[in-house]
């Protein structure tokens, strides 16, 4: 399911997909061709956006978002070889939900240069796995964490021919994870024909 709503400098957007797919391959040591087996995967998300320009100068771009995942995995597995039932049923379950703002402002220096200034926040408040058997009972992995992302950014675009764009951008981002990293980004874009475009990229 897909929806796009735009009212002005505002658009809404939200999508919403799921795909059941049958394994008969025995992945996974699984059981060969047991209807049982499959996996099921889910995605959706919501995402507001506001576009605006301040006469012919100045831009402001700002953006909330709200997305899902899901995955689970339904596995049937012998484990008579090692003393238990013939056929057991394994579940694997991973869920994340994450919440995240973003903002750019822009202005026109020259006829030829815009800088960019932005930011954005992206909070993952449900990063959870797990792994059990669901008759009989037995868990082997229940894991269950968040973690967020801060980053602040510079561009600088320059028009130096009206084919021929230098593109020079810094990055700074900030990982609950494992701390901070700062990253240069540089674009050489050239267009020889009007649907022609070499791009020289670094990062």
């Amino acid at each position: 399911m897909f929806s796009k709503l735009s009212y002005r400098d505002f658009t809404l957007e939200g999508v919403y997909g799921s795909r059941a797919k049958n394994v008969p391959t025995a992945s996974f040591g699984t059981i060969f061709n047991d209807p049982a087996e499959r996996t099921v995967d889910a995605r959706g998300y919501l995402d507001l956006k506001y576009d605006h320009r301040f006469g012919t100068d100045w831009g402001y771009y700002g953006r909330l978002l709200y997305d899902h995942t899901s995955y689970n995995g339904y596995y049937p597995v012998d484990e008579s070889q090692s003393g238990g039932p013939a056929r057991v049923l394994n579940r694997d379950v991973a869920i994340g939900q994450s919440w995240g703002a973003e903002f750019a402002l822009s202005k026109k220096l020259f006829a030829n240069q815009i800088l960019v200034l932005g930011s954005d926040f992206r909070d993952n408040f449900q990063q959870d796995q797990s792994n059990y058997d669901v008759q009989p009972f037995q868990e082997y992995m229940n894991d269950r964490r968040t973690s967020t992302l801060w980053g602040i950014y510079v561009q600088d675009e320059i028009r130096l021919r009206s084919n021929l764009v230098l593109d020079l951008g810094l990055r700074y981002d900030d990982y609950s994870t494992f701390g901070g990293t700062t990253n240069p980004r540089g674009a050489l874009i050239y267009r020889p024909l009007e649907k022609t475009t070499i791009k020289l990229l670094y990062g």
